[in-house]
């Protein structure tokens, strides 16, 4: 596969080949099933042994090349399918880290406008100043930096990361149950940190200790 990365898609870096092989194994492997999906599961050893079963005890010698070529043809079409996929994916994570980089690159010439913002995700997204108070989506909006949307108007969320990163507070709590969701991971991915992430369960302990 390394051949046909350089050739026919013309990756000569051994780092990008790599981590296009690494989504495509884990394609093979079930770890991604939004891709896998994409292109259709493929069974390996049903598909070998399909192709080269008929052949054993036979008489006839068929050369190798002809295995490839004919018997597995299916098969490798597959794979120029998942290859295809994960080329596509690794663009758009290449595309992602740029994104990422450009904001932490903008939040390092920010002066925080608040010092801590508290965040709860729930049904909605609910923001908290330092003492709990729950902010408006008004008063949001007020802070929010209007060039982040015009700059990067696909990638920007105007409800969370934009008031975020206009605010730029200097920490961040999030209180959530689902925390793998891709919002916390682009947050902390953003933040880095300045974030950190609790339960919650934690959220009504947390206020009752700040209000005495």
């Amino acid at each position: 596969m390394c051949n046909q990365l350089k050739q026919a898609y013309f990756f000569q870096a051994e780092e990008e080949q790599n981590r296009i092989l690494e989504i495509v194994d884990g394609m093979l492997k079930g770890e991604r099933p939004e891709l896998t999906d994409l292109a259709g599961e493929i069974d390996e050893r049903a598909a070998i042994e399909g192709a080269v079963a008929p052949l054993v005890g036979e008489s006839c010698t068929l050369p190798l090349a002809s295995v490839l070529t004919f018997r597995l043809k299916g098969y490798f079409d597959c794979l120029d399918r998942y290859i295809g996929i994960a080329i596509d994916e690794y663009k758009m994570e290449q595309e992602y880290q740029i994104f990422v980089q450009s904001l932490r690159d903008y939040l390092k010439q920010k002066e925080p406008k608040r010092e801590k913002i508290k965040l709860c995700l729930g049904e909605q997204v609910k923001f908290y100043n330092g003492q709990f108070r729950e902010m408006t989506r008004e008063e949001l909006n007020g802070l929010i930096d209007r060039r982040l949307l015009s700059n990067h108007p696909v990638y920007i969320d105007s409800v969370t990361i934009a008031p975020l990163l206009s605010i730029a507070p200097s920490r961040i709590e999030i209180y959530t149950d689902t925390p793998d969701q891709a919002l916390i991971r682009t947050i902390c991915n953003i933040f880095e940190e300045r974030v950190a992430v609790k339960s919650r369960m934690h959220f009504m302990h947390d206020q009752f200790a700040a209000s005495e």
